[in-house]
């Protein structure tokens, strides 16, 4: 999947941590590291915000909520997040996105100016059409293992 994502924005990359057969992401956010870009990664609340923390790749990342690791690092402000990656459950190729249907993603989305907007998923996630609701967030690329989908 790492050739699909050759021309990302240099800057901080917000990823996640692989859960339940989602794309795992470690090799591309490794790359990423290795070419002078810092990552972060999701911490939930019990609010049922979400935050972004720094993570260099090799501190500790107990686990946290809903048994996702999660990193120790600052947190890193919402303005300073170039890109976040996002994990789909289903994704329309007009970048509309099913998520596990927590509103995480969505609500740390939904301020402007939003971050570049990228929906990782498997070929075999796509759905011919979801219903879009007024607060659901829309991917600005969706990646599979081949291809690379720009709404």
């Amino acid at each position: 999947m790492i050739e699909l994502l050759d021309g990302w924005p240099v800057g901080l990359v917000a990823g996640y941590s692989a859960i339940d057969g989602e794309a795992d992401l470690e090799p591309a956010l490794t790359a990423l590291r290795r070419s002078g870009r810092s990552t972060a990664y999701p911490v939930a609340h019990e609010d049922h915000r979400m935050t972004f923390h720094l993570w260099d790749g090799a501190a500790p990342r107990p686990i946290g909520r809903h048994g996702i690791t999660e990193p120790a690092g600052p947190m890193v402000p919402r303005e300073e997040v170039t890109a976040v990656i996002v994990p789909m459950v289903g994704f329309t190729v007009h970048g509309d996105r099913l998520g596990y249907g927590a509103g995480y993603y969505d609500r740390y989305l939904a301020p402007l100016p939003r971050p570049l907007l990228i929906g990782v998923a498997f070929d075999l996630q796509e759905l011919a059409e979801a219903q879009r609701r007024d607060h659901d967030i829309g991917m600005d690329i969706v990646v599979t293992e081949t291809r690379r989908i720009t709404p």
